[in-house]
């Protein structure tokens, strides 16, 4: 991946088999990672123990907590000139923080000044409507980030009965694509500034797999509140 500082390196070891998508036979190199910056490899590699450390590297956007080189995505209907139906024009969100740029997202698409207004706008939508301006925006289940991109999902809504509370956010940094399932590579801060080799490989699906997306799976995780928002997240230029 461009400018990432992460690296998988194809093994010999292979992998052979039947595509789940009926596409035929097809053979799957073992790949190893390597962290370009502390210069650790394989199973000993090491990785900011912080989601949002981790995706920075990953999405080559340097370490530390500078919101500034990253940047939300999504998208938003908008008329072309003598057109009369919508054409979809991708945009991004000019906040730092996940929490500012949902309210951000919701007050362009809502025409609602106040951000936390444009929010409860959004949540006071029954279920399909909310749907619906997740697909036209490209967020939460419809979320899509490509290798060198991520995701972030902004903690919202009510804490599940007995989670305690949720947490504020969580990262991924996306390092590898197959078809429209996405493979992360994150990491959990312990308390510490440290890295550690904790890290893991996370595959998720695309919208049209019910309960695979990063969105649904970390809702399910009750650890971000009953009403999170999912956004793809890439490396400012």
């Amino acid at each position: 991946m461009a400018k990432s500082g992460i690296l998988l390196e194809a093994q010999s070891q292979t992998l052979k088999g039947a595509a789940p998508n009926g596409s035929g036979s097809k053979t799957l190199n073992k790949v190893l990672p390597k962290n370009l910056i502390n210069k650790t490899g394989g199973a000993n590699m090491t990785l900011w123990a912080d989601c949002g450390d981790a995706a920075r590297t990953v999405m080559g956007a340097g370490q530390g907590n500078d919101w500034s080189k990253m940047v939300a995505s999504y998208k938003i209907p908008v008329k072309a000139p003598g057109a009369a139906k919508a054409k979809i024009e991708t945009k991004s969100a000019t906040a730092i923080d996940p929490e500012d740029a949902k309210k951000e997202i919701f007050s362009k698409k809502f025409n609602i000044a106040d951000g936390d207004a444009a929010l409860a706008h959004y949540q006071a939508l029954s279920a399909a409507q909310q749907d619906k301006v997740d697909q036209e925006l490209g967020i939460n289940r419809y979320a899509v980030a490509k290798p060198g991109q991520g995701y972030t999902i902004s903690s919202g809504g009510a804490a599940f009965p007995g989670a305690g509370d949720p947490w504020n956010f969580h990262w991924a940094g996306v390092v590898m694509a197959a078809g429209s399932d996405r493979v992360a590579l994150e990491n959990y801060a312990v308390g510490a500034d440290v890295e550690n080799e904790a890290w893991r490989f996370q595959m998720y699906g695309s919208a049209a797999k019910p309960g695979q997306t990063f969105h649904e799976q970390h809702l399910a995780s009750e650890l971000h509140g009953q009403a999170p928002t999912t956004m793809s997240v890439h490396k400012r230029k």
